[in-house]
């Protein structure tokens, strides 16, 4: 008993030190809003694709249903070389969008911003066309 209590307690305030530099990041990210920050791709989905910051210690996973509002098109699965291919556009002026092919280790950069629709505020990556 006196071990399952020290143990509770111990995630407990592993839990709240996790929170606290989550809570610190995201007033840091409202000061800042929109920033363009270099991540890599440590894993693929067929849906999805999960991201690293590096220089905000950042480890997010985006989901191609929340990239709905942007100009962004997620086409087909997974292909046999294990790469997600976004298509950005069209371009202005109605010219051809832009094609993003990612795999693992992967580079890209991404907006960084405080997405304030969702209780609590969460850290939202949007990727970005590239030769943006």
């Amino acid at each position: 008993e006196i071990a399952a209590n020290c143990n509770d307690r111990k995630w407990a305030a592993k839990k709240a030190q996790e929170e606290c530099a989550n809570l610190y990041l995201i007033s840091y990210l409202r000061r800042a809003p929109q920033m363009r920050e270099p991540a890599i791709v440590t894993s693929l989905g067929n849906f999805s694709f999960t991201a690293l910051v590096p220089r905000l210690s950042i480890d997010a996973v985006l989901d191609n249903r929340d990239f709905l509002p942007l100009p962004l098109k997620y086409v087909g699965d997974k292909d046999k070389r294990g790469a997600l291919e976004f298509h950005f556009g069209p371009a202005p002026g109605g010219g051809a969008g832009r094609v993003m092919k990612l795999s693992v280790f992967s580079r890209l950069f991404v907006n960084v911003s405080v997405d304030d629709s969702k209780v609590p505020a969460q850290i939202k990556l949007v990727p970005l066309p590239p030769d943006s």
